[in-house]
């Protein structure tokens, strides 16, 4: 919705849609397709995910009766950093990385292929902004420190998701 407090407005989307598709190369990152509005909403079109994010993520695996061994997480944490490489070879910061922008592109949860999501904090590498961005919990400490985010930033962000996904410790979002 056009309204929506959460929404940085029509250039920050747009921003959004330009770092999508400057990663659109690589098969670990959110492709756009689209985007188009009408009167009440913005609309942005992808591909669908219907393997859902990582919050849920090992549950619906053992679920589905994956052994969860170390070989499967390496495979999961792979993809997920070489999706991250790209952005940065690209000179792209995500700087939200948690286990809700990190999915699964099918139910396969076998050979997931794992996608990251929603760029709508994601900066360029030369930005000169000082504000922390991200999610607590998540954010480095020198962040928090000097303000700035810097691609270390992001791997040690994934850092905690990996963390929190081996010890079965992810916070869900909808409940906490």
């Amino acid at each position: 919705p056009r309204e929506n407090q959460n929404t940085g407005g029509l250039a920050e989307l747009l921003d959004e849609v330009e770092h999508m598709r400057q990663c659109a190369k690589n098969p670990h990152i959110m492709h756009c397709l689209d985007i188009f509005q009408d009167q009440d909403n913005i609309y942005l079109v992808s591909d669908y995910l219907s393997g859902g994010d990582w919050v849920e993520l090992t549950s619906k695996a053992r679920h589905a009766g994956v052994a969860l061994t170390l070989d499967w997480y390496r495979g999961l944490f792979r993809q997920a950093f070489d999706g991250l490489n790209f952005m940065h070879e690209n000179a792209l910061m995500h700087c939200d990385l948690k286990e809700p922008n990190i999915m699964c592109k099918g139910d396969d949860y076998h050979h997931p292929h794992v996608v990251i999501i929603d760029l709508g904090l994601s900066k360029a590498a030369m930005n000169e902004d000082d504000t922390p961005c991200g999610t607590p919990g998540y954010i480095p400490p020198e962040t928090w420190v000097s303000g700035k985010w810097f691609p270390r930033g992001d791997v040690f962000s994934l850092g905690v998701v990996m963390l929190q996904l081996l010890t079965g410790k992810v916070p869900n979002p909808k409940t906490e």
